[in-house]
């Protein structure tokens, strides 16, 4: 029994069908990293809104319109005097 040996020939330069096939991955890849990207912040806004809304006073929180920072941070909720209290 004897083996026989292919050689597989190696050429160092990219032919024109692998170049637009890894600008073609580079493009999906862009797309998934850019969709990635939108998911996490959509998942990661309640968290935000959440801990930001600790810090609010109450008239900041139901106050119209929508404001990303409170004015003046309460530490209140945080001693245990919450809303309403």
């Amino acid at each position: 029994m004897s083996a026989s040996v292919q050689r597989l020939e190696v050429t160092t330069q990219p032919t024109a069908a692998r170049l637009a096939k890894l600008n073609r991955l580079d493009a999906v890849g862009l797309l998934i990293t850019l969709l990635t990207l939108v998911g996490a912040v959509i998942w990661a806004f309640p968290l935000y809104w959440g801990l930001i809304t600790t810090f609010k006073h109450e008239y900041e929180i139901v106050r119209p319109g929508f404001q990303p920072w409170p004015e003046h941070f309460a530490l209140r909720a945080l001693k245990g005097g919450g809303v309403g209290e």
